[in-house]
């Protein structure tokens, strides 16, 4: 789950000190042209038949919007007020483009009206406004300071009223021209921007008729992900969920079973201006929703609460807001909680080094192995609005510095809202830089290396699930079918909760949900430990780490499909505990349960150690094995008086001189290598053959199960 990005409207009402009042409206599709050139077919020619551009069309006492009459009518008529016209466009700033508009002024008794460009939605862009007197402003408004590009003249004819007047912006290599009635009235040095919506600006009092909006630059192709899916139609979840108030920020377990949701303006919720809540909802027997619920204190406070991300483990979250040590809200950052015996622990700060951000908004998503934090900030080295970056989780549990995440997913417009699906590869956010099909559109793109910098071209999700509004915020389970987001097109209030089926194409790779539960080997009881998963194959290269519940004692992880793993869980006081998976031949989504348990560090106690693999009827160590024997190695060096026996054990299979001979000579192999980690003396070797079996050797898996090496405690 991602922080909200607060979205304005296509029409914004302000103050002459520029403070802006939403008036209403949404930024809609212009339309587009494939494939042309600039200067010769426009990829957007506006006459204003209709409104099939979604501009926005309002009427207050104080200013108006209208189409008519193949015409676009804006009045304001409050000498303190003024509006933006824009819409969304992909301008490109690193290619040439022109704009044109045909334009009648009336009723001018002061103020200024003119073109707007390169704007975001939060008050930065380019502008050329032309006053009553006919003197033209042309300049740069970022970060609330107004920078000229040109210095202030006036026009070489008059603005006469009732007459039509051609105005063109126009960008030639490295330098912008500004045109009026087929005039050049200056040129400058092109200045870059950021933003995607142009249109109109009036403040003042003045009446403008348009009669013309052309936009010419060669348009991108849109790079669409290959979709099976037609005529897709998102499935409001349903009045359980739903209600007439706000529901939004939308984050779904890697499971499937839990709903976390951001509900606001509820009389249930905290705080006394009743600020987004967390609300979740778990499934029934029968998988249907349960009613929404408050999530309580200390989630919930006197602030805007709402879930990041839930790790695959269901037991740790990622929230917006920092907090205080008696769950008082500290302000803006990110938090982790945990699951503790009686609910949620009180978050707790993260630490990222050299950390800032430029921009008012922020977005964060802490990805599924809990290893890695995807941001969209505005940094130094942005080059866009916004960009994604990446920081990782050190040693000292604080985070690395926001690394910029590479220009294949970072445009040169806002990029923000990022979520990283199971597979812990394929990375889904939105973009008003990269092709699309409205305002903001959701994009694929999947990672390339461990470096998180190099990615995929990102593609489009494709017209059934952009429309030509703004889209952003969702969140995908483990199995990947679903998207689920919030929208408030057909909602039962203010915005809903939708799913969504996703193509194909568009879904990440297929991966392994492992779910069980750590018991303590001595009393059978659920018990609370920390599971780390690692490739086998990358010698122990450690993947990522989940924790089981404090009272449940239930687990899960996520594996990627198509490797071979080990996972172990460990608590202080208990030998380590391990299994493995061969998921090598698995090229779909699949469920596995596998229960762990822990033996705790008594003399006498024993555990199998699962992930200790040699040939057949060879006695040499895999590289596999090398991770497992590691972690003896540490649970020896935090036990300095600790002493072990590695016990050998074979199946019936052969004679029994044969078979005491291979355990043995396998249980020396583990002391070797424990020597050569300069473990000398705190182990011996004991190889037993087929003498102390588990189970029957009648069958394969039970001659499996009786192939092995043991630890046991002989000393402490």
């Amino acid at each position: 789950m991602n922080s909200y990005l607060k979205r304005s409207s296509g029409s914004i009402v302000f103050p002459m000190n520029r403070h802006r009042i939403l008036v209403a409206g949404l930024f809609s599709l212009l339309c587009y042209c494939h494939g042309v050139k600039a200067q010769e077919t426009p990829a957007l020619h506006e006459v204003f038949e209709d409104n099939r551009n979604g501009w926005s069309l309002f009427e207050r006492p104080y200013a108006k919007s209208m189409i008519a009459k193949g015409a676009m009518y804006m009045d304001v008529a409050d000498g303190d007020i003024g509006f933006f016209n824009q819409k969304h466009f992909q301008l490109d700033p690193s290619k040439d483009f022109k704009l044109e508009t045909i334009v009648e002024v009336r009723n001018f008794r002061n103020g200024s009206f003119g073109l707007v460009w390169g704007a975001d939605e939060y008050s930065n862009y380019q502008a050329m406004d032309i006053s009553q007197n006919g003197f033209f402003h042309i300049y740069t408004f970022k970060k609330k300071k107004v920078t000229p590009i040109l210095r202030p003249d006036f026009l070489p004819t008059p603005l006469e009223e009732a007459k039509k007047h051609t105005i063109v912006v126009r960008k030639t290599g490295d330098e912008i021209f500004f045109e009026f009635n087929g005039q050049l009235l200056a040129q400058a040095k092109f200045t870059p921007f950021q933003g995607t919506y142009l249109g109109f600006h009036l403040r003042g009092q003045v009446s403008v008729k348009v009669y013309e909006f052309n936009v010419y630059q060669e348009t991108p192709e849109i790079r669409q992900a290959e979709s099976a899916i037609a005529n897709t139609v998102k499935e409001n979840l349903g009045s359980k969920i739903n209600s007439q108030y706000s529901e939004k920020g939308v984050v779904i377990s890697a499971d499937g079973a839990t709903l976390y949701v951001a509900r606001g303006e509820h009389p249930k919720n905290f705080g006394s201006l009743k600020k987004d809540d967390i609300w979740f909802s778990e499934k029934d027997s029968v998988g249907e929703w349960a009613e929404l619920q408050n999530i309580g204190a200390p989630l919930n406070n006197s602030g805007n609460n709402f879930v990041i991300s839930a790790a695959p483990d269901g037991n740790n979250l990622l929230v917006a807001n920092t907090y205080l040590p008696d769950g008082r809200n500290l302000g803006g950052g990110v938090s982790l909680t945990k699951r503790s015996p009686t609910g949620w622990s009180i978050p707790e700060n993260l630490v990222i080094n050299d950390y800032y951000n430029n921009a008012d908004f922020v977005d964060y998503c802490l990805s599924p192995n809990q290893n890695v934090l995807v941001m969209a900030l505005e940094r130094n080295d942005t080059k866009g609005d916004m960009d994604l970056y990446c920081s990782f989780l050190k040693s000292d549990n604080t985070w690395s510095a926001p690394a910029h995440m590479g220009q294949e997913v970072n445009s040169f417009a806002m990029d923000f809202s990022p979520f990283i699906a199971a597979d812990n590869e394929t990375l889904y956010f939105s973009s008003y830089g990269h092709p699309g099909y409205g305002s903001a559109d959701i994009f694929v793109s999947r990672r390339l290396d461990d470096t998180w910098t190099k990615w995929t071209e990102p593609e489009n999700l494709g017209p059934d699930i952009n429309t030509n509004t703004w889209e952003a915020n969702y969140t995908l389970d483990a199995r990947g079918e679903y998207a689920y987001l919030a929208s408030v097109q057909h909602s039962m209030g203010n915005s809903d909760i939708f799913r969504i089926p996703l193509p194909a194409s568009a879904r990440p790779k297929p991966v392994v949900l492992v779910t069980g539960i750590v018991l303590d080997a001595s009393t059978g009881q659920p018990i609370e430990a920390q599971i780390k998963y690692f490739s086998l194959e990358d010698v122990g290269k450690e993947l990522g780490q989940a924790s089981s519940h404090p009272v449940t004692g239930r687990y899960t992880i996520i594996l990627p499909a198509g490797g071979v793993y080990g996972f172990n869980a460990e608590r202080e006081g208990y030998i380590p505990e391990s299994a493995n998976l061969n998921a090598s031949d698995i090229n779909m989504y699949a469920e596995l349960q596998q229960n762990l348990l822990l033996a705790p560090i008594n003399v006498g106690a024993s555990v199998r150690l699962n992930n200790i693999f040699f040939n057949t009827n060879e006695a040499v160590l895999q590289k596999e094995s090398f991770a497992e024997l590691d972690r003896i190695i540490k649970l020896l060096q935090a036990h300095p008086k600790m002493e072990i026996e590695i016990a050998g054990h074979t199946d019936n299979t052969g004679t029994a001189d044969y078979n005491l001979k291979l355990s043995q000579e396998r249980s020396q192999a583990v002391i070797d290598y424990l020597q050569t980690k300069g473990l000398s003396g705190r182990a011996t070797a004991k190889g037993y053959g087929d003498t102390k079996p588990k189970t029957d050797n009648e069958t394969d898996e039970g001659r499996s199960l009786n192939r092995r090496v043991e630890i046991v405690i002989r000393k402490m």
